[in-house]
């Protein structure tokens, strides 16, 4: 079997699922009632995708000392794809809030605060537990006579899998939203401020960065809520020719393009997600409560994957012993860690996501009245 067979995908997939109805049914997870869950549905698919290709790169990581992208094409989308409709998804959200409110109650505040709580717990337990892998092993000599390994855990390569990348991202996105917001509100009152803390943030960001494709890809969320005005649209969405496109799209983009990090694949891509973001959910697949349970720890899932890939793959399998797997054997050991992988996620969010996000309305009433209290203190040339 090659390392990049397709035959492992379903496979883990399918035991992926199975995992998951085991941890829901011990540990029932609360799921919320949502306009659009076919996209609560589809994170998971994403996430897992986003871990089997960085499974992939462990196999190649192991066998050729190289840190790189899998062989194109459809190991290298279970990245990219995924990626880019995670972005749409984001995107899809935020525009989604901005056009509802229309300058009359969106609470700024409250949205930085639960962005902040939502992503940094998790992002700040990763970073912790990097920095003890990575001192044990310099401390520990584990790398000793391996100076190149030595530099790849010293530059946390591939300690993390290096997804941390899309943060930057997200957080650029979520401060240009009173921008946006300027652009499309009739009434900008109480909008000023915030408006001002946009440029700021923006000035100081590499403007590369700020115009990439990847950029780009938000604009899917923003095509998708303004599709969603259409009722026709929306009607048609719901239909099983609606679910073959979205399959075809999907499934035109990984044989016709080495990656979606391009105008065209992305814009196939965008239509698609068009349509499952009003309302197509592949023939009832992305509405079923599994796949939504799979969706609620996706975030832990792909922040936390890389750190146990690089775990298993370097003091469980060791590093020697994975250099000579077969395809096969590499591909089974996967599949044994899934059960770990999933149950670390699933418990992340129940132990750090979901409790932190809990707190959204309190700290922003604290903040508030802490900053009431400051204002109403503060005297003019003291």
């Amino acid at each position: 079997m090659s390392p990049v067979s397709l035959l492992p995908v379903p496979l883990l997939m399918a035991w992926a699922f199975a995992v998951v109805a085991l941890l829901d049914r011990w540990f029932p997870v609360h799921i919320k009632a949502q306009r659009a869950s076919a996209i609560d549905g589809l994170r998971g698919f994403l996430a897992f995708g986003v871990f089997l290709h960085h499974a992939c790169i462990w196999y190649f990581f192991t066998h050729s000392g190289v840190w790189r992208d899998p062989p194109p094409p459809f190991y290298g989308h279970l990245g990219s794809t995924s990626v880019t409709l995670f972005f749409m998804i984001t995107g899809y959200l935020f525009f989604g809030k901005l056009l509802a409110a229309d300058g009359q109650q969106l609470d700024w505040l409250r949205l930085y605060v639960s962005r902040a709580l939502r992503i940094l717990p998790v992002f700040a337990l990763l970073s912790l537990a990097s920095v003890v892998v990575i001192v044990a092993i310099k401390r520990l000599g584990l790398d000793a006579g391996n100076p190149a390994l030595l530099a790849h855990t010293a530059r946390k390569l591939y300690v993390t899998a290096g997804v941390t990348w899309t943060l930057d991202y997200e957080w650029n996105f979520y401060f240009a939203l009173p921008l946006f917001a300027a652009m499309v509100w009739r009434r900008l009152r109480g909008l000023w401020p915030w408006l001002l803390l946009a440029v700021c943030y923006l000035a100081l960001e590499d403007w590369a960065e700020l115009t990439s494709i990847y950029s780009a890809a938000f604009a899917g969320g923003l095509l998708a809520v303004w599709a969603g005005q259409w009722p026709w649209l929306v009607a048609w969405c719901r239909t099983h020719a609606a679910s073959a496109l979205v399959l075809g799209l999907v499934a035109g983009v990984v044989a016709g393009f080495d990656t979606a990090y391009q105008p065209l694949p992305m814009a196939l891509l965008g239509v698609a997600f068009v349509l499952v973001a009003n309302g197509t959910s592949v023939f009832g697949l992305l509405n079923l409560r599994l796949c939504r349970v799979f969706g609620e720890i996706t975030y832990s899932l792909y922040l936390l994957h890389g750190l146990v890939l690089f775990l298993f793959f370097r003091f469980v399998v060791g590093l020697h012993t994975a250099a000579t797997l077969s395809p096969v054997e590499h591909w089974l050991l996967v599949g044994a860690l899934t059960p770990v992988l999933l149950a670390v996620a699933f418990f992340s969010f129940r132990w750090v996501e979901a409790p932190m996000m809990a707190k959204t309305d309190g700290w922003t009433r604290a903040l508030r009245e802490r900053c009431s209290r400051m204002a109403a203190g503060w005297v003019p040339g003291r």
